[in-house]
């Protein structure tokens, strides 16, 4: 019987052994799913912030012309910003629409203009809503944002 329950014994060692070797693994493996996890995100990180930048730079270009009480001298300036951004072949995804329903003068028998730079021939619109804008008049500018990008103007 001595020989018998010393096996039993040894068995119950190795098991207590191999359980704890298993343990220890499993931590390991968690300990480096852990860290990989950590590791990606600054990764993200950067990228989002790498996105937040293109954003802020795109829109930079257009927020100083952003607000109530606006010349036509600064509005024309904006819709020039904007004639030239459209134009740009890489810049297709961004490009920005305008509108207005402000500009004209009832009085000079003008009438409200809708201008979408999007196409070719609505760069006459917005040139012909340049030439509208009334010096003795001020303006609201307002944007419309698409995933952060300015992608409408609206002239008031």
């Amino acid at each position: 019987m001595k020989n018998k329950g010393g096996k039993i014994m040894e068995n119950a060692s190795k098991a207590l052994i191999i359980a704890g070797a298993i343990l220890i693994a499993i931590l390991l493996i968690s300990a480096g799913v852990y860290l990989m996890g950590m590791l990606t995100k600054p990764q993200e990180q950067a990228g989002a912030k790498a996105d937040t930048m293109a954003i802020d730079s795109f829109n930079s270009d257009y927020t100083s012309y952003i607000g109530s009480s606006k010349s036509a001298s600064e509005v024309k300036a904006l819709l020039s910003r904007i004639i030239s951004s459209n134009a740009v072949a890489g810049n297709a995804q961004h490009q920005i629409t305008v509108s207005s329903t402000a500009v004209t003068s009832p009085a000079n028998g003008l009438t409200t203009i809708a201008a979408s730079a999007t196409a070719a021939t609505n760069l006459t619109n917005i040139t012909t809503i340049q030439g509208k804008l009334l010096t003795s008049v001020t303006y609201t500018v307002t944007p419309t944002y698409t995933a952060g990008y300015i992608t409408s103007i609206n002239i008031k």
